[in-house]
């Protein structure tokens, strides 16, 4: 994984994303003040801790019928769920409040969508719920997007339960359009998979289709 440079966007501080363990990259410790600081997730840094923010914030979903993956995930499947990917995490005040992961492959069974499909996968992106409505989850994704961006991809997708209408009305004001439906075994819903794209590519963005096939969830 290559190191990344510094950026800055106020109010947020993104530190670099260095090589290190599986479960992520090693950063400098800041101090995050009033703002949100960013950075990959380092050696130093706890699987539980980072498992028990993705309980608390896919505990609403869970209660609302979604079993997604993360809703009651082991320390185990975290780490398996982040290794050789991009794991970012942010923190206020020195306390973790949320997370995205970032795959730079497509998993095998979830079917392409478009010829000339190049695009990467966010997923288990997660803010603290007693720090949402904060803009911390749309910083997430704007660092997982770029991310794609500087890696060549061109495009981001993600998928979440179809029925959630809250999260598929929230990823298409962010520039995101419903490209499939795919269904992984053992959820309790249909997911859709939205796509964002930075270029123009062969073939457009395709249009919806049902696709039943095995594999894990990216949300």
């Amino acid at each position: 994984m290559p190191v990344l440079p510094s950026v800055l966007i106020a109010p947020v501080r993104i530190l670099p994303l260095h090589r290190g363990r599986a479960a992520g990259a090693k950063a400098a410790s800041v101090t995050g003040g009033n703002g949100i600081v960013i950075r990959g997730l380092g050696p130093g840094d706890s699987l539980a801790a980072l498992t028990d923010l993705l309980h608390r914030a896919y505990a609403e979903l869970g209660a609302m019928g979604f079993n997604f993956t993360a809703v009651d995930q082991s320390e185990a499947v975290t780490a398996r769920r982040i290794r050789g990917r991009e794991c970012w995490v942010a923190f206020v005040d020195g306390r973790l409040v949320g997370t995205v992961t970032l795959s730079p492959r497509r998993p095998i069974s979830l079917p392409p969508w478009r010829d000339g499909l190049s695009t990467a996968m966010i997923n288990q992106l997660a803010v603290d719920p007693v720090m949402r409505g904060q803009g911390i989850g749309g910083r997430l994704l704007d660092v997982a997007e770029g991310r794609s961006r500087d890696l060549g991809f061109t495009s981001v997708s993600l998928d979440t339960a179809e029925s959630a209408e809250h999260l598929v009305r929230l990823y298409l004001r962010r520039g995101y359009a419903a490209v499939a439906f795919h269904r992984w075994r053992g959820k309790t819903y249909r997911s859709v998979v939205l796509e964002k794209l930075f270029l123009p590519v062969p073939g457009g963005r395709g249009c919806l289709r049902p696709a039943i096939v095995r594999g894990e969830e990216t949300a």
